[in-house]
């Protein structure tokens, strides 16, 4: 028998190798290695000579302490060296290529962050790893803990996750503490108005003054003591979900002129992100394979993939967004990547309220995905100038230029004020020729926004509403035109305004809209520039109020039904059918509308909603063919009113107000001038005007009472002994200019 020819190899000399067994039963990170022009002899039939399980075992170097465990995929080509020449006793010592994500991010980033890149491990699993930008990040499965400069962010991979303090299974959920405070300061103002509690016999009953008091602390403690400046939490359903280079490629790509590679695999990724709301359901998966334990899986996690797609649900806050469009008759923009930019003040919202100085407003960024789905954005921002700021000696030699205006000097009578606090409308007196502050009024402004130098600025010949306040010695907002905002094409700029983030200062003079944090900005100019290179550079943008809001989100829960404000239904409009020819005999009246009365109501309400019908009562088949398209929201907004009279009220009304539910009995209420009055109206054809806050020039207001006469078209009411009628084709007008009429008699 032929002796066998033993490779010569030498000592020191470095071999190349390709991992095919990396289960070492010894738990020593041994693999039995193909060494390049050694072990890769093949015979007649093309296999490999030496097979596999007869493959020395390859020993790893280890570190100086031999803490590093890092076993090599099948499939890894590795650097290979003989210990004293012995071909029984090879050691492996390296990999020759980096793993293909590395290869990847380091193809993809900057040169200054492939100089600072340091990696500890980098795969398709976990990635730790450090640059300039991107900074210190810890990532396993898309859950990651990123330190940077500024900021320490533990990101979930999204809305599906849990973050628990203290102890893996910690069960107490924590208070999401702006939500609650909006809500809870709303409660506060309800609860010390006149008449906020009934005593017996329907008397109201007086707070006290130490429960009073305690209010005022309340309010006085709440953004320097209790709101965190340091510490958020993500609002629910607001995670975004995580996205990062993953190839699940096992080994190297490696090609050879010997043998094809069969040895390098492609693992399923079964931890993926999920876009969608925390809501969302999962169907069970199909014959669930058995787990790496023996396990087989009982139901289906968003980790598991499954074979037919989860039923997503959207983020709450669209469904109030889209509401809130149609309760404003604002426009609501459903093609995909189109922005709805949606501010929402909760600060600043009657005479007399503070500026809070901080970001407590929000702003909503909403649009449709590749795949039709409504997503949001949400950003802490600031829509009215801040309180006071520290006037620096380089503010006072360079000027407020950052702002964004041209006469930006600070007056050199100012010089005494260089590190001393001064107040934002105090400056803004010494800046301004007219000696306003002026704040954006709550409306929609349709495409009067353009992307330039990093931020948001006018367009030109656009115009705002503004409310103007003149005074410089009061830290409260008190516009002097509540009432009638001011039109002017004035400069209007949404961008930077993070000092700290804290406090906003200066940085909302000119009726600047401020982000409270850069890396914000960035992602909102980073959703604008996609929005603008499909639509071209012009963004609109909407501001409204948090009674807005509170208003929407109640109507949402109402309507969570009804196809006029459904998100799918918003998404995918409904292609509306061309208006038949008008034919000799008019279909059959809807059994929804019982008489004439009924028929004007949806009339009225479908012009509203912009369609053009005669307001005759009179059902023809014009009115038949609009039915189609408006009769289910006519129905689910005020079919539920069970009184002709009201419905016809509320159509000439809307949407300036809400049907009201109370002990059975149907009314409608509106507010109005800032919310400073109320009007109630009952089903019996009388009214009654009753003021709605605790401001000094309403307290002395009783409650005035009248009759209205086809939908408030016609009203009277009565006063100490004085009589008034109004009488107008806008229902909405009558109401106002009665109570104008009255409030000072």
């Amino acid at each position: 028998m032929p002796r066998k020819e033993i490779p010569i190899v030498e000592s020191g000399k470095t071999y190349l190798g390709v991992v095919e067994d990396n289960k070492d039963p010894e738990r020593q990170c041994r693999c039995r290695i193909r060494v390049v022009n050694m072990h890769d002899g093949q015979d007649d039939k093309g296999e490999y000579r030496i097979k596999t399980a007869n493959l020395p075992w390859a020993k790893p170097w280890k570190d100086l302490n031999g803490n590093a465990n890092n076993v090599p995929d099948l499939g890894k080509v590795v650097i290979v060296v003989f210990e004293r020449g012995k071909t029984n006793s090879p050691e492996y010592i390296y990999s020759n290529h980096y793993n293909v994500n590395l290869e990847k991010k380091m193809a993809a980033v900057t040169e200054t962050d492939y100089l600072s890149m340091k990696s500890l491990l980098f795969d398709h699993k976990t990635q730790i790893y450090v640059n300039d930008s991107e900074g210190l990040k810890i990532d396993h499965k898309f859950n990651n803990i990123n330190i940077t400069e500024k900021n320490i962010d533990v990101n979930l991979k999204d809305n599906f996750g849990k973050l628990s303090l203290g102890t893996p299974n910690a069960t107490q959920r924590a208070i999401l503490g702006d939500n609650f405070m909006q809500w809870f300061d709303a409660f506060l103002d309800l609860f010390v108005q006149q008449g906020a509690l009934i005593g017996n016999f329907g008397a109201p009953v007086i707070s006290s003054p130490e429960l009073l008091s305690h209010i005022m602390l309340y309010q006085q403690l709440k953004d320097p003591k209790l709101l965190s400046k340091n510490v958020y939490i993500v609002d629910n359903d607001y995670v975004k979900k995580q996205t990062r280079i993953a190839d699940a490629t096992l080994g190297d790509k490696w090609e050879s002129t010997v043998k094809d590679n069969d040895i390098t695999k492609e693992e399923p990724i079964t931890y993926d992100a999920v876009a969608g709301a925390s809501s969302t359901t999962f169907d069970k998966k199909a014959d669930a394979q058995p787990k790496a334990d023996g396990t087989t899986p009982t139901s289906t996690t968003p980790d598991q993939k499954t074979e037919t797609p989860p039923k997503k649900d959207v983020n709450p806050d669209a469904r109030t967004i889209i509401q809130l469009m149609k309760d404003k008759s604002y426009t609501l923009y459903n093609e995909q990547m189109k922005l709805n930019v949606v501010a929402v003040r909760n600060q600043c919202l009657k005479s007399g309220d503070k500026f809070t100085d901080s970001f407590s407003d929000d702003l909503y960024v909403m649009w449709l995905n590749d795949a039709n789905e409504w997503e949001v954005s949400k950003f802490k921002f600031s829509t009215v100038p801040g309180l006071e700021f520290t006037l620096t000696e380089s503010m006072f030699n360079e000027g407020l230029g950052a702002i964004g205006r041209p006469t930006t000097k600070v007056p050199d009578s100012y010089k005494n004020f260089i590190n001393k606090k001064i107040h934002s409308k105090v400056m803004m007196s010494a800046l301004e020729t007219d000696q306003i502050t002026r704040v954006l009024t709550p409306s929609q402004y349709l495409d009067t926004f353009q992307l330039s130098s990093g931020e948001l600025t006018t367009k030109d010949g656009a115009t705002f509403l503004f409310y103007e306040d003149t005074t410089v010695d009061s830290p409260n907002f008190t516009p002097n035109n509540l009432a009638k905002p001011t039109t002017l094409p004035y400069n209007v700029v949404i961008g930077k305004g993070y000092p700290g983030g804290k406090n906003v200062g200066y940085w909302g003079l000119y009726s600047r809209q401020c982000f409270s944090t850069e890396s914000e900005m960035t992602e909102f100019i980073g959703l604008c520039q996609k929005h603008i290179d499909k639509y071209g550079n012009s963004i609109s943008y909407t501001v409204a109020t948090k009674n807005d809001w509170t208003k929407a989100t109640q109507n949402a829960i109402v309507n969570k039904n009804d196809p006029g404000t459904d998100p799918e239904t918003a998404a995918n409009p409904p292609v509306e059918k061309p208006v038949a020819e008008v034919k000799d005999k008019p279909a059959d009246k809807p059994a929804e509308l019982l008489d004439k009365t009924d028929i004007e109501a949806f009339q009225v309400f479908a012009n509203k909603k912009g369609e053009k019908l005669s307001e005759s009562g009179s059902w023809d088949q014009q009115s038949s063919d609009v039915w189609e398209k408006k009769g289910k929201e006519y129905i689910s907004r005020i079919g539920n009113v069970k009184n002709s009279k009201l419905r016809l009220c509320f159509a000439r009304l809307f949407p300036h107000g809400a049907p009201i539910k109370k002990d059975g009995t149907y009314t409608f209420q509106a507010n109005f001038n800032n919310n400073t009055f109320k009007i109630i109206l009952f089903q019996n054809g009388t009214f009654e005007l009753q003021p709605n806050t605790l401001d000094k020039t309403t307290l002395q207001m009783q409650s005035s009472k009248g009759t209205y006469q086809n939908g408030c078209l016609e009203i009277s009411a009565e006063k100490n002994g004085n009589k008034f009628k109004i009488k107008s084709p806008d229902a909405w007008i009558n109401i106002r200019k009665l109570q104008s009429k009255i409030k000072n008699v």
